[in-house]
């Protein structure tokens, strides 16, 4: 009786199982959660990121959990994505942002050290220093990141998601384009749970430093980057460049500026971010 009453057990919990997924058949997608930690994207940056900048060439010689990360955001459905907290999405954006840029590096590096051996035929293998992301042509338009079922470039993740949907200045103080110019890689993923301190955080950073920002008390000017200049109607938005500056600068800085202040753009610094 006993073997006849389990027997007739084990049918129905199969064919619960058979009606609610089908047998045979992977379960939805918006079944499996998302790793919102970003460990895989943590172990890249805690193994091959130091002082914000990027081991490349190791990170070429061991790309798994590169990679397993960018085939994990592959798979996120809008579905899922969709029922995701703001902070969620955008900390998402970021670290994909990010992890992309990496990865496109890694397509051509180590870069040619000749500008007759760099690839195209535009005047870029001059203009840029000989390591810089600038060298690969399209680095930023090609459509070369894959999640929510879409295919997208690098611009459309900054300018068409990050920035129309979100308009937090402080996202381009995340956004690292392989570069000396551009802020600091972390050496930790955006969190949803700490991204509002990570973002205060960059600014901060980005700004003290003189590359970036600095006050000429004999010429009454403030030098920034170029970055600022390049994105001014975002921070338009939130009162102004000058305005973001006093925030977010050093004390000494802030308090000597105002809305009248002079500024002068550095130039942007695309050597290539490398350890």
């Amino acid at each position: 009786m006993q073997a006849i009453l389990w027997r007739f057990t084990r049918i129905n919990v199969l064919l619960v199982l058979t009606i609610s997924f089908g047998l045979g058949q992977r379960v939805p997608a918006e079944a499996w959660a998302f790793d919102k930690e970003y460990s895989k994207w943590s172990e890249v940056l805690e193994n091959f990121v130091s002082n914000g900048l990027v081991d490349y060439r190791n990170i070429k010689k061991s790309p798994e959990a590169l990679d397993a990360f960018l085939e994990d955001a592959k798979a996120v459905t809008r579905g899922e994505y969709d029922n995701w907290l703001t902070e969620a999405k955008i900390a998402f954006w970021i670290n994909l942002y990010n992890a992309e840029v990496v990865r496109t590096v890694l397509w051509k590096y180590p870069f040619p050290t000749h500008p007759l051996r760099r690839e195209g035929l535009s005047l870029r293998r001059f203009l840029y220093p000989k390591s810089s992301i600038m060298q690969i042509p399209d680095a930023f338009k090609k459509k070369t990141v894959e999640t929510l079922g879409r295919k997208f470039s690098l611009n459309k993740i900054r300018d068409n998601v990050l920035r129309k949907e979100f308009g937090d200045p402080r996202i381009h103080f995340a956004l690292v384009n392989a570069s000396l110019g551009s802020p600091s890689l972390r050496g930790e993923p955006y969190l949803a749970t700490k991204l509002d301190a990570q973002l205060e955080e960059q600014a901060g950073n980005f700004l003290e430093k003189t590359e970036n920002c600095r006050y000429d008390a004999a010429e009454e000017t403030l030098y920034l980057s170029s970055l600022l200049k390049t994105f001014k109607k975002d921070f338009d938005k939130s009162g102004g460049v000058l305005s973001f500056v006093r925030k977010y600068a050093p004390r000494e800085t802030a308090e000597v500026i105002s809305d009248e202040t002079p500024i002068e753009w550095n130039d942007f610094d695309w050597t290539l971010n490398q350890k």
